[in-house]
């Protein structure tokens, strides 16, 4: 990789472009207008890489004793096609910018180069161009360097530094409220860590709210929170709205938004490993099935008392778990059979609502596509 820093030299009526380069090249085959070449090593050139724009220099090189004002620095880093800008931090974002809008990569090395200066300052970071795609881009490429020696004041981008600096071992109720705004990619990388047990979350409400399926991040989670304040007596009641919202939401995910559902392992179902429905302490929490999930909070439902169902079928959670995952099996398979296979279109459905367990189940559906060859005809479902 021959590195390069193309810096423009101006004082009255003259300008001058000296490029510092590890291995030397002919400037006219890049189209770079250069008026000296020196190799990064002479010690002639060394106080000019360090320099700061707007600062007035004294290079050797140069005749006469007027001093030269640094006016611009430019660093290649791959090829000579296109330059970071280190003539400021604007200049420097905004060269990002370009460089991403050209669907460039980003060089790891211009990371390691500049990350101790750049990446502690707020006002990096703060820059409205700094968006999502070029945030979890600069993130991802310093994840595996050394860390910086301080970080930016805003909790956000700090945050995402100390994940990358492994300096976040429990994800708490702040990281938790910033969760969805990580971009996806970075998101992913903490949750591999997660999944190799390197970050854990403090508590399972905080798990909850790191979760992308409405049905656990909202459904579960208000149960769970209410739950915790209430006595024994109000359990069954609560208990029964959870139900509802869970059947409701489960069957507008299935079917409205022609989703399949995966719930696994909190609703084992489908080809979950979880067979043995029995309470296994000893898992980690995003493991948990609702049988860990209550036993953790130490939620008990009278199941003997429950006004839930037409018959009191179910004897206990486990139970009440198995239907669930017989439930969400239902609604991945029905969801397929709605779509008409003449036009492929989702067909206008009918519910019938079950009391002896509680759950929805499709009577019968139609095409309504007026140009489908099987407009209006119904079919029945068992």
């Amino acid at each position: 990789m021959n590195k390069a820093m193309l810096c423009t030299l101006k004082r009255p009526k003259e300008v001058k472009n000296v490029l510092i380069i590890k291995n030397k090249i002919n400037p006219a085959e890049y189209n770079l207008a250069v008026d000296y070449q020196l190799q990064d090593t002479d010690p002639s050139i060394q106080h000019l890489i360090n320099s700061q724009t707007g600062q007035e220099i004294k290079v050797e090189f140069l005749d006469g004793d007027q001093k030269w004002k640094l006016n611009s620095k430019k660093m290649y880093i791959s090829n000579f096609d296109y330059a970071y800008d280190l003539s400021s931090l604007k200049d420097f974002i905004d060269s990002l910018i370009l460089f991403k809008a050209d669907d460039r990569e980003i060089d790891l090395e211009i990371i390691k180069m500049l990350k101790d200066d750049i990446f502690t300052a707020a006002a990096f970071w703060e820059n409205d161009n700094i968006d999502q795609d070029l945030t979890a881009e600069l993130i991802l490429k310093y994840w595996d360097l050394e860390a910086i020696p301080a970080y930016p004041k805003n909790d956000y981008y700090k945050m995402l530094l100390q994940f990358a600096d492994n300096k976040i071992k429990t994800i708490d109720q702040k990281t938790a409220d910033f969760w969805f705004d990580i971009p996806a990619e970075i998101r992913d990388k903490i949750t591999k860590l997660i999944n190799k047990g390197k970050i854990n979350f403090k508590n399972y409400a905080i798990y909850l709210q790191t979760r992308n399926q409405k049905i656990l991040n909202t459904v579960l989670f208000d149960f769970i929170t209410e739950a915790a304040d209430e006595e024994e007596e109000s359990l069954n009641n609560l208990f029964e709205k959870f139900h509802y919202e869970l059947i409701d939401e489960l069957t507008k995910y299935a079917l409205e938004k022609d989703n399949a559902i995966n719930l696994n392992p909190v609703i084992p179902h489908g080809d979950s490993a979880r067979s043995d429905l029995s309470l296994q302490a000893e898992l980690e929490m995003n493991n948990y099935s609702l049988i860990e999930v209550f036993d953790n909070y130490s939620i008990a439902i009278d199941f003997e008392n429950l006004n839930l169902f037409e018959e009191s079928q179910f004897k206990s959670l486990a139970e009440y778990l198995k239907s669930l995952g017989s439930q969400i099996e239902y609604l991945n398979q029905i969801r397929k059979k709605i779509r008409c296979d003449s036009c492929g279109q989702i067909m206008d459905y009918e519910l019938e609502y079950l009391q002896k367990n509680a759950v929805y189940k499709v009577k019968t559906a139609h095409c309504s596509n007026l140009e489908c060859d099987k407009f209006e005809q119904e079919i029945k479902f068992k």
